[in-house]
């Protein structure tokens, strides 16, 4: 299986990975009620396509372009397909994810609570960012 994924062509690779981080993206844009269920098995399928993308030899896009692009809709045409440099390391953000942010974003919402009042509830919280990381 593995060396069918080495065979795969680099847009497939690509293609799947800007899938993954849109649907990574996506969940983080709700981070206000809580991490989703399914939203450690979206980052661990991303970790995985980022390092085969980067081992492509491609530059990594960060969280927070994944973010706008899965809850906003925001283009990360400008980002995607370049190459690393000559000499450049790849930045692995959904590794640094992972490392610093899974598990310690607390809900500012209460579903529940809204549901049972039927009124809306107004918070503020900070998305967590990979480019502040760099």
């Amino acid at each position: 299986m593995e060396f069918i994924k080495r065979m795969l062509p680099d847009s497939v690779i690509e293609k799947g990975y800007v899938q993954e981080g849109a649907n990574f993206g996506n969940a983080a844009g709700y981070l206000c009620l809580g991490e989703c269920v399914d939203f450690e098995m979206f980052l661990n399928k991303l970790i995985d396509l980022e390092e085969r993308y980067s081992g492509r030899g491609f530059r990594t896009v960060s969280m927070d372009r994944f973010i706008g692009l899965g809850s906003y809709g925001k283009s990360i045409d400008d980002v995607i397909g370049q190459r690393l440099k000559q000499g450049e390391e790849p930045v692995f953000h959904a590794q640094t994810y992972r490392e610093h942010f899974l598990g310690e974003v607390e809900p500012v919402t209460d579903l529940g609570t809204m549901v049972q009042d039927r009124q809306p509830q107004v918070a503020e919280y900070n998305i967590p960012s990979t480019e502040k990381r760099k």
